[in-house]
């Protein structure tokens, strides 16, 4: 939300608080890390990635079969995983969660199975088999084959947690949801294959918001288009809404759901409900650009994190403070060095501190640059011509966008 608005006016006259329109969040890059190889903290592939509540950040490194943690700012920690069948290798792993005690989730795609690991690495437990295999990875024989099994996994693609630490997977193979306990035990399932609300085709991503609600990204509705359905944490549909192809979604403290534009080369926000919030990214391998963005994870701060697939790197954004809004100030004739300009503003953002300035025809070069500055502001003894008033917000490091305000002194 924009801040409520400031007001300006002349000398003592009185003043008041209006509450403006949305806007939109923005989000500015933070840092960034990664490049292709297999050394630490290099990726062949980076896939899935997720965060845990101590604000590390952890990375499906896809080609290389293996996890790679790292600290928030991306200094390495350390890796564990190989290819293989065994306890803690991977085959073709993609999605990858956390719970509120610390322990990590992969969905071992063709192993058909969910490994589940401390937060360091150690191998804790598996679940899942594939419907049409044995398990020792053979086609079983006919009478074997149950592909609706409960608790069975052919292809998981995603997986994610709630707060009650309830696991749910993204059964590709059997186009469908599973929800297990925290060590494997099957709770329940939904979904089935087709087009239509809670039906699923080529389902990949998915994750729990705070309310444990559960958003599923499949890439075919009955129209042929990618979408995002939202269900209670009992399979109940509640709403869907449509996006670019995705391979990556998440969701904020706030209910908000972000998904990886992988055509586009963007990450796109969206409500609870499905609204656009925000947009940001470009194809390229500069700073905030992406080539093929596919994981997406956000921590506690609300600071994202992407898996820049295509140029072998993670990239870090944080939400920029809200724009200070700046009520129209009252018009008329003032004289020269006779008049007092108050400029009032605040932000919703807590911490939130201002930058001012001062342009337009006959002002100092010092009232030119972004200087600290709190509300109220004032300005007396100004020259005549035009003006321009502009303020914005910081935070930790991060600036926001300015608004402004124009008007004319007079003599």
């Amino acid at each position: 939300m924009r801040a409520a608005g400031a007001l300006f006016l002349l000398v003592a006259t009185g003043f008041f608080f209006t509450a403006p329109p949305a806007q939109a969040q923005d989000y500015g890059f933070v840092t960034m890390w990664g490049s292709q190889g297999s050394g630490d903290g290099q990726f062949g592939s980076a896939q899935g990635v997720a965060t845990d509540v101590a604000g590390n950040v952890y990375v499906i490194d896809w080609l290389n079969a293996r996890v790679q943690k790292f600290k928030s700012n991306g200094r390495f920690l350390t890796k564990w995983g190989s290819k293989g069948t065994g306890d803690g290798q991977f085959d073709g792993a993609f999605g990858i969660a956390t719970d509120p005690a610390g322990n990590v989730y992969v969905a071992d795609t063709s192993n058909d199975r969910i490994q589940k690991f401390t937060s360091n690495g150690a191998f804790i437990t598996k679940w899942g088999r594939s419907a049409g295999r044995d398990s020792f990875g053979g086609a079983r024989s006919v009478g074997e084959v149950r592909s609706g099994d409960d608790g069975q996994l052919e292809s998981p693609l995603g997986v994610a947690t709630d707060p009650a630490g309830n696991v749910y997977v993204a059964d590709s193979g059997n186009h469908r949801v599973q929800k297990f306990t925290a060590n494997g035990a099957f709770i329940t399932n939904w979904g089935s294959e087709g087009g239509f609300n809670g039906q699923f085709r080529l389902i990949r991503e998915i994750d729990a918001d705070a309310a444990g609600n559960v958003y599923v990204y499949d890439q075919q509705d009955s129209g042929g288009h990618p979408r995002i359905q939202k269900f209670t944490s009992n399979g109940a549909f509640i709403t869907k809404w449509d996006i670019p192809q995705s391979h990556g979604i998440a969701t904020d403290a706030a209910g908000n759901v972000y998904a990886s534009d992988f055509i586009n080369d963007a990450i796109r926000k969206f409500t609870a409900s499905g609204a656009f919030r925000a947009k940001w990214g470009g194809s390229g391998d500069g700073k905030g650009q992406f080539v093929y963005p596919t994981g997406v994870a956000i921590d506690v701060a609300g600071n994202v994190y992407v898996a820049d697939e295509g140029n072998n790197r993670i990239q870090k954004f944080a939400p920029l403070p809200p724009r200070p809004a700046l009520k129209k100030g009252p018009k008329g004739k003032t004289k020269k060095r006779k008049a007092v300009f108050f400029f009032r503003f605040r932000s919703p953002t807590p911490g939130a501190r201002f930058q001012c300035r001062l342009t337009g025809q006959r002002v100092p070069k010092k009232q030119k640059r972004w200087r600290r500055c709190r509300s109220p502001k004032r300005y007396k003894g100004l020259r005549p011509g035009r003006k321009v008033f502009w303020v914005r917000a910081t935070l930790r490091g991060q600036v926001g966008k300015p608004d402004k305000r124009r008007w004319r002194v007079l003599r």
